[in-house]
């Protein structure tokens, strides 16, 4: 039962975060049988752990990070280096682990790797000179031991975790992360340059990579490059199936090893992924929303908006999603069907990325409401008599159904209220009940 504690008490709380009402208050959680008190916290997530974490001494984190700390949207214990488990690799997969670390680290002092814009200020600028950068992660960190509670080793009283003092042992336990990947892996070309560039060789643990072995899955075998090297890789064609790719790094500590799967598909330019996107810059609204960045990818050859696909992305506490991460999924062997149909039916894409991925779903609907009411009037200033489609992925469909339905309700009760101009909302793996 003790064992099971640790685990409750942090669930219940964030459960009972993610249920209160009110968008800019928190409620927390009062004993271990999770009722609750009138303590408010602030709307952050290393806050909300903050709370359960704050009496425990950091001195016995020895990493510097506790994992249980924050919120990780990729599964660490998967992502270990060993080749005895499938720890297939993404971009996504590798900015997730960072992402993590950085929000378990046990205060600023301690924040491990730099912020996720200066690493895609690198991918950028490698991909502007016709490269295809890869990012390869190695992290040290503590987790939470679960027997800590039955040890006696961590006390619980009030929802908050508290040190056993003297007690045998420590509650951290020692864990070690690695992903390593090409930040594009779906390619409209034969001929791929890679490139692993130093400032993308990522690392806590106070050790340099010896060598990186790298396995294109092309079949010339693996390639040893020094960092900054550039690697041309030829690959013999399209193929339902991916070219299956490996990278080996060997530290003074020992080799770790990640997988990853290169997509070529040749067929005709996609729009979507050339040209430069239009980018809007939606201001917070104080008591409304917090703003967002809306980046506009104009299909079959528009030059200005004119038949939009507004999404409404998913949940994403790490802010790894992106519009960019969006289209190279849509270039995916499993998304061509929908691909297509977005081609030939001509729509502009238009992503929402909402600056606090965290906020109230009904805060970032009112941020919807305001994307959709900017896009109608470039409609109108443009002379499209379309009409909007939205596309809520994940969250983002609840998002989008509250926006729509908050829409209509106020231009029934108000006829002056403009209404949505949505003739279709696609609900695409979002809960509706």
């Amino acid at each position: 039962m003790k064992k099971l504690i640790l685990l409750l008490i942090m669930v219940s709380f964030i459960k009972a975060n993610a249920q209160t009402d009110s968008p800019y208050t928190y409620i927390g959680i009062d004993s271990i049988h999770s009722s609750v008190h009138d303590t408010i916290y602030s709307n952050t997530v290393n806050q909300r752990f903050g709370y359960i974490f704050t009496h425990l001494d950091t001195e016995y984190i020895t990493k510097g990070i506790l994992i249980d700390r924050t919120v990780s949207m990729v599964d660490y214990r998967v992502h270990i280096g060993d080749t005895t488990v499938d720890s297939t690799c993404d971009y996504r997969t590798v900015v997730g682990l960072i992402s993590a670390m950085k929000g378990g680290a046990k205060d600023t002092a301690h924040r491990p790797f730099d912020s996720i814009g200066h690493y895609n200020s690198i991918i950028n600028t490698n991909i502007g000179l016709g490269y295809t950068p890869i990012m390869i992660m190695a992290a040290a960190f503590n987790k939470l031991d679960t027997m800590a509670v039955v040890n006696n080793q961590i006390s619980v009283s009030g929802g908050q975790l508290y040190d056993v003092i003297p007690r045998a042992g420590s509650p951290y336990l020692n864990k070690f992360a690695f992903a390593a990947a090409p930040v594009k892996l779906t390619f409209n070309t034969l001929d791929v340059y890679f490139i692993v560039p130093s400032g993308l060789i990522i690392s806590n643990t106070g050790q340099s990579p010896t060598s990186i072995s790298i396995d294109y899955g092309d079949g010339s075998g693996p390639h040893v490059d020094a960092p900054g090297t550039m690697r041309h890789i030829h690959y013999s064609g399209s193929s339902p199936l991916p070219y299956n790719g490996k990278i080996v790094v060997a530290y003074p500590a020992g080799t770790k090893t990640a997988y990853f799967k290169i997509k070529i598909k040749i067929g005709p330019v996609d729009q979507y992924g050339s040209g430069n996107p239009i980018v809007w810059n939606v201001a917070p609204v104080t008591g409304r929303h917090q703003g967002a960045t809306v980046t506009i990818g104009l299909g079959c050859g528009n030059t200005k908006l004119t038949k939009p696909l507004i999404v409404a992305k998913g949940f994403d506490p790490t802010n790894v999603l992106s519009y960019q991460v969006f289209i190279n999924e849509l270039h995916d062997y499993n998304s061509q069907i929908l691909e297509n149909d977005i081609d030939v039916r001509g729509y502009d894409i238009v992503y929402v990325d909402y600056n606090y991925n965290l906020d109230y779903i009904e805060s970032n609907g009112k941020l919807l409401e305001d994307v959709i009411k900017k896009v109608n009037r470039e409609l109108k200033a443009n002379g499209s008599q379309e009409k909007c489609v939205v596309l809520g992925i994940s969250m983002g469909g609840l998002i989008a159904q509250w926006c729509l339905r908050t829409m209509e309700d106020e231009h029934t009760a108000h006829v002056d209220s403009p209404v949505h101009n949505v003739k279709t909302y696609i609900s695409f793996d979002s809960p509706q009940s």
